[in-house]
């Protein structure tokens, strides 16, 4: 490939033009040729941004849903309290003044992280 054709394909692909065999072939052709000094952050960019495809282990979906059914139900009410209880309780120690009040007020739903 020249100069101003491996140009041509990083830009491409940087701006998202190439389709899925092309990026795959130049995806092939930088990890697997030498490329000018002026291409060497192209190259490690591209060749990091290869999609990775995860495999699921067979019967993960059945575990994680027997797992599920196993736990303890808990009601909406007690999830707002305990939520509720942590803001107060952050409040008490870390926050104080109207800023705590308004953070963590009952009507927000927000908690400390």
């Amino acid at each position: 490939m020249t100069t101003q054709e491996l140009r041509k394909q990083i830009d491409s692909f940087f701006e998202g033009n190439l389709s899925e065999a092309d990026e795959q072939a130049l995806r092939d052709y930088l990890a697997t040729h030498e490329v000018p000094q002026e291409f060497l952050a192209e190259k490690r960019i591209v060749l990091a941004l290869v999609p990775h495809t995860v495999e699921i282990p067979e019967g993960l979906e059945e575990r994680l849903s027997s797992f599920i059914d196993r736990l303890p139900a808990r009601k909406k009410s007690d999830a707002h309290r305990s939520r509720l209880a942590m803001g107060k309780q952050y409040c008490r120690y870390r926050g104080s003044g109207l800023g705590c009040r308004t953070l963590f007020h009952p009507t927000t739903g927000l908690a400390p992280t």
